[in-house]
């Protein structure tokens, strides 16, 4: 990504620019859009590179490439408020996230974590 032009949507430039700065670059951002779908309309006309999620659905002429550094890992927390966490919906999903092994992710829980980023 280094040296290309990227699109942007809105919502992931804090993301760009924090794996940019942790692979030694300042990223190039020379088109915004609205949309994933208008990102890879962009892209395949030529416009430039964007970050799209893994299992987005690619349009012709666009190809997912893995990043190859730096290493990155989604956790994602539940917060709700105190006490409220034992309410059946909410207990439900928590229960899920937390029975979720770790290998479906592709990374093993970070020393001292659990597997749901706790």
């Amino acid at each position: 990504m280094a040296g290309s032009m990227l699109i942007r949507v809105p919502k992931a430039e804090v993301v760009i620019r924090i794996l940019a700065s942790m692979a030694g670059f300042t990223p190039r951002i020379t088109h915004q859009a609205d949309s994933l779908d208008l990102v890879q309309d962009m892209i395949t006309i030529g416009l430039g590179v964007g970050l799209l999620p893994i299992d987005t659905p690619t349009s012709p002429g666009v190809r997912l490439l893995p990043l190859t550094g730096p290493e990155v890992t989604l956790r994602a927390f539940a917060v709700a408020h105190h006490g409220r966490l034992a309410r059946r919906p909410l207990a439900l999903v928590t229960d899920l996230l937390a029975r979720r092994p770790a290998a479906t992710t592709g990374h093993p829980p970070r020393p001292g974590t659990t597997e749901t980023g706790d």
